[in-house]
């Protein structure tokens, strides 16, 4: 027993320092958009969201479990992935969280947007905070939750129904939805408000797409979803 514990630290030990490595780039890329586009290291509004941006983050490097096969999943297109997916998700990539610190900067440097009140930034805040917690929540529920849509048969694949999977289908997606729609109001940028929407249009019609997905091919996922009726928003889809 304790030489298999020793064994995964010591592979754990290389991918913790991957991801951490990873993280460090991943914080110092934000600050730099946020810098050059916004002009100033003023503009507060930024500051703020990188902090919770990296604070979440952190809450779900520790909250998730960690493995390679994991790592593999959520940072690479693997065999059965869906095509449709790739058009979907490398866009959203991009534009979450680079894309759209890029237009909010602008939108201070040159002030599109004008003043957002302060109790808005704050109420986006908290509902952003609580649409990530709720995303790590279904992350660290579901040993299946890849970055793209594909059935792993070859890790066993079986239908998720703990944690929030037990509340909605797709609890991952409700809770980004909720922080990509809080995000541009936290910047103090409209525009990026109104592109967000947009993309919570095509984060609806991924789970759209997903869903029927599951439906077909994921043995167990229709009982399922007989039994857990709503998709994305609770009393309503």
């Amino acid at each position: 027993m304790e030489k298999d514990a020793e064994k995964q630290g010591v592979e754990r030990a290389p991918l913790a320092a991957r991801l951490f490595f990873r993280f460090l780039i991943y914080s110092a890329l934000l600050v730099a958009i946020w810098r050059i586009t916004s002009g100033s290291w003023g503009g507060w509004q930024g500051w703020v969201y990188i902090g919770l941006d990296v604070a979440l983050g952190i809450m779900a490097a520790l909250w998730v479990p960690l493995t390679e096969e994991m790592e593999q999943e959520r940072t690479s297109i693997r065999r059965g992935v869906k095509a449709w997916d790739k058009w979907i998700v490398i866009p959203l990539s991009f534009w979450y969280p680079f894309g759209l610190l890029v237009l909010a900067g602008l939108d201070v440097r040159f002030d599109w947007s004008g003043v957002i009140p302060t109790s808005a930034v704050i109420l986006a805040i908290l509902l952003a905070s609580a649409g990530r917690i709720f995303s790590t929540w279904a992350a660290a529920s579901n040993p299946f939750y890849g970055r793209f849509v594909r059935i792993q048969s070859d890790r066993g694949h079986r239908v998720a129904e703990g944690g929030p999977y037990a509340i909605i289908r797709h609890p991952g997606y409700s809770g980004l939805l909720v922080f990509l729609l809080c995000s541009g109001i936290i910047l103090g940028s409209w525009w990026t408000f109104s592109v967000n929407i947009l993309m919570a249009g095509v984060l609806v019609l991924r789970t759209h797409l997903e869903d029927n997905t599951l439906l077909e091919e994921l043995e167990g996922y229709s009982k399922y979803a007989a039994r857990v009726k709503y998709r994305l928003i609770p009393w309503i889809w």
